[in-house]
């Protein structure tokens, strides 16, 4: 199935190319998929091929630290950090967050930033772990597509025989949006998604035996209607903090892991978005950005290398459409809405609640945009209890139509706060919420 979607794959416009459209991996499915971050800072830093820093390094982090033969030029052997992991005795805090930065570390070398081996992994991503506070605060889920989106390019070489990068993300991805690709899911209620698929092949055994043959005549029929199948995830599956970061899932943006970069080019597969696909734009060049690998020495800072990719990645929720940018401010005007002001909590507390409003909670939750239609044609308002009911029917519409629009057609939990905040409500940020 790789091999088939790797035919479909153009390095020029990072997307793949079916009979119905183009199609890509987004900020969105790397959320969902893996549950990682996805709106916070570049993954960029300086790269040093010395031994004695990297050494330095793993002493301050671990108090211990490889041996040469431990390592590979500025790889370290996956095997060190599990006999590390393995050792460490959880009886603080300290040895805690030692524990869970080999894990990560060990994530980093096999599922998110793997090599072919995916027996080593590359240092330089400790110095990010350092400040164990900070480590969420990392756009990981960009990384991974950066990863992702040049392994992709590299395996349409004529000359390139395998295929590394996070392919769990990539195969899940397939079978998500492409759902007559997939073999049986498992649990529907699992977040991340990935781990519906978990031990697949045991309950999938013959999947694995479908021929290039199969998969290249499956791609080469897909209807409309076949694709984009990510509307069937249950939204109450996803965590509010991993869906609090869709208001940049659509943006067009550059991917940064220090010195590898990929650019998202979200504005020519809007129907992902539940979107209009307009005429799409000129593919982006990266120039020489785009074929950067750390092979021999390289000691340099990538966010200095990069700093005008690291700025368009930091102005991300200022989505550009030739000189206006879209700001809460420009919001505001454009739409005549407010756009200062206390801002909207950014979720429900179900148990907070009173009866009334849990009523109302229940009433509304995981409704569609047409079901909401459809109440508030039918709604009377006779009196100040309707008059009252209509408004937040009214509300939940021009959010899940306008304001936050999503690929999961249905109501969740962000969607619902305004709705119990009526008093003032016309003086609340919603330029911030757009």
């Amino acid at each position: 199935m790789i091999n088939a979607l790797i035919e479909r794959w153009r390095s020029e416009t990072h997307r793949f190319h079916f009979p119905v459209g183009e199609c890509a991996v987004t900020l969105e499915d790397v959320a969902i998929i893996l549950g990682l971050p996805t709106n916070d800072l570049p993954v960029t830093g300086p790269t040093m091929s010395s031994f004695e820093a990297l050494e330095a390094e793993c002493l301050h982090q671990f108090g211990v630290a490889p041996r040469k033969t431990d390592c590979r030029g500025s790889f370290i052997k996956l095997t060190w950090f599990r006999g590390l992991r393995d050792c460490i005795v959880l009886n603080d805090v300290v040895h805690i967050q030692m524990y869970v930065k080999c894990h990560i570390m060990l994530l980093f070398g096999t599922v998110l930033f793997g090599d072919k081996s995916s027996s080593v992994v590359h240092w330089k991503f400790l110095p990010l772990l350092r400040n164990f506070g900070q480590i969420i605060q990392f756009s990981w889920g960009s990384a991974c597509l950066s990863h992702l989106y040049r392994s992709l390019c590299r395996a349409t070489r004529v000359d390139c025989k395998e295929m590394n990068g996070p392919l769990t993300l990539l195969l899940t991805w397939a079978w998500i949006r492409l759902p007559f690709l997939a073999p049986i899911p498992g649990n529907p209620r699992v977040f991340p998604i990935a781990n519906r698929w978990r031990n697949w092949d045991r309950k999938n055994y013959a999947y694995r035996y479908n021929s290039l043959a199969h998969y290249r005549r499956l791609l080469d029929d897909l209807q409309e209607g076949q694709a984009y199948g990510i509307g069937n995830i249950d939204p109450d599956v996803i965590p509010l903090d991993i869906h609090h970061n869709s208001v940049i899932w659509s943006a067009t943006v550059p991917f940064i892991s220090f010195e590898c970069i990929e650019w998202h080019a979200s504005d020519r597969v809007r129907r992902q978005f539940g979107l209009t696909q307009g005429v799409s734009n000129q593919e982006r060049d990266l120039g020489a950005s785009h074929g950067e690998v750390l092979t021999g020495p390289k000691n340099q800072d990538w966010a200095n290398t990069h700093s005008c990719w690291v700025m368009q990645w930091t102005n991300r929720l200022e989505t550009g459409y030739g000189s206006f940018k879209i700001t809460p401010r420009n919001i505001g005007h454009a739409l005549g809405i407010n756009a200062t002001g206390k801002l909207f909590p950014q979720k429900v507390v179900y148990k907070k609640l009173s009866e009334d409003d849990k009523i109302i909670f229940r009433r509304f939750q995981g409704k569609t945009l047409k079901s909401l239609t459809d109440e508030m044609m039918d709604i009377g308002i006779g009196n100040e209890e309707e008059c009252l009911m209509f408004k937040r029917i009214f509300i939940l519409y021009i959010q899940m139509a306008f304001l936050l629009p999503t690929t999961i057609n249905k109501i969740l939990p962000v969607h619902l706060a305004p709705i119990f905040e009526m008093d003032g409500i016309s003086e609340r940020n919603w330029g911030a919420m757009f």
